[in-house]
């Protein structure tokens, strides 16, 4: 069935806005009017929409640009400033309180939605999202190639044309995605879900191969320059196990040709 509609609708982000809330204190749209509006958004109107929030991102980025000289800030990882577009993808469990439209059952025993978002982690804007209901599949390719071809859709060109770093945790971890992240030349960062055989394998490595993880603990500006601060991780050393899983074309537990290589973390 339908969406059962609250009986209020928070207003307040649009009352600052005179040309759609008209003199400030007196809100022309009512919540019946809001509502018939969100209903009548179809696939087009939605497509016009999408394009509208790409081009007003594109000139918020040039007047970052021109304010601070530069048009997208960095990414932090590992206390490394990114200096590229770092999309990440992941799901959440949204809970509902009742029968809402498309509430499920979902894989932790509670019940509501799992959409799946993408977002810019340069700046943390939320770049897509695909509504999904309670019940659907942590690692179903299709949605995250979905939310990914809308989500670079939102990049503008003269950034999508150069290194865009995709991540996603074990949920990625697909043939179809992983493909479609290599054809596009596209760099990822993608979990895997650790198996018997895995574990097995990755116990093979060395003590002496492996290298102390750190972790961000703080950043902060010296004049016009980001600067990061890391420290070492006692339990998180890690090593490369591309050999020991075999991952690549050449045979192996994975086989896939456009993995570049396997990182294990103790």
């Amino acid at each position: 069935g339908r969406a059962r509609r609250p009986d209020r609708v928070d207003r307040r982000p649009v009352g600052g806005h005179r040309r759609a809330a008209g003199p400030p204190g007196r809100l022309v749209a009512s919540t019946p009017t809001i509502w018939r509006v969100l209903a009548g958004i179809d696939a087009a109107m939605l497509g016009e929409i999408r394009l509208a929030r790409a081009q007003a991102r594109d000139r918020a980025w040039l007047a970052r640009g021109e304010l601070t000289g530069t048009e997208l800030p960095g990414s932090c990882a590992a206390g490394r400033l990114l200096e590229h577009v770092v999309i990440d993808l992941d799901a959440t469990l949204v809970t509902a309180h009742s029968e809402k439209e498309d509430a499920q059952g979902n894989f932790k025993a509670g019940f509501g939605h799992h959409p799946l978002g993408a977002w810019l982690d340069n700046t943390g804007e939320a770049l897509a999202m695909v509504l999904r209901p309670g019940n659907a599949g942590s690692n179903t390719a299709a949605d995250h190639l979905s939310v990914l071809d809308q989500a670079l859709t939102q990049i503008p060109d003269r950034w999508r044309s150069k290194t865009v770093l995709i991540r996603a945790d074990g949920a990625g971890y697909s043939h179809a995605l992983i493909a479609a992240l290599s054809e596009q030349q596209l760099d990822f960062s993608v979990g895997k879900t650790v198996t018997e055989a895995v574990r097995d394998n990755i116990g093979l490595v060395p003590t002496w191969a492996s290298s102390m993880g750190c972790e961000s603990v703080g950043h902060g500006w010296r004049r016009t320059t980001p600067r990061f601060w890391s420290r070492g991780r006692r339990d998180g050393d890690f090593a490369s196990a591309t050999c020991a899983v075999g991952v690549g074309a050449s045979g192996g537990a994975v086989r896939w040709a456009s993995a570049r290589c396997l990182a294990g973390r103790g």
